[in-house]
């Protein structure tokens, strides 16, 4: 039997098509700046890092607390990424709107 993909995951958890948007946008956010850091094995870390954080979205019952951590990293993330990246991001929102749209 084939494991569900995550995004599949995510929605039987019972977030909305715009949680799991607001959530990989804030991976992302996290995923660029470690991308801008000098030490390939610390950006690999961090992506390893990232992915499993994702997967335990899926167990996570406590979402007021989710939701303030994700407002305090979205407030400074947001400021501290270049414009053609967040132009990239925007773009991946689009797609993953219309990915989970059709899911």
């Amino acid at each position: 039997m084939k494991t569900p993909h995550i995004l599949e995951r995510l929605k039987h958890a019972g977030y909305s098509n715009k949680d799991i948007i607001d959530l990989v946008t804030i991976f992302l956010n996290q995923l660029a700046i470690f991308e801008f850091s000098s030490d390939k094995d610390v950006f690999l870390e961090q992506v390893h890092k990232l992915k499993g954080g994702l997967s335990l979205l899926c167990l996570v019952e406590e979402r007021e607390e989710l939701e303030m951590i994700e407002a305090d990293q979205n407030k400074s993330l947001s400021l501290s990424l270049k414009p053609d990246l967040q132009h990239f991001i925007s773009k991946l929102q689009a797609d993953l709107e219309l990915l989970l749209t059709n899911l």
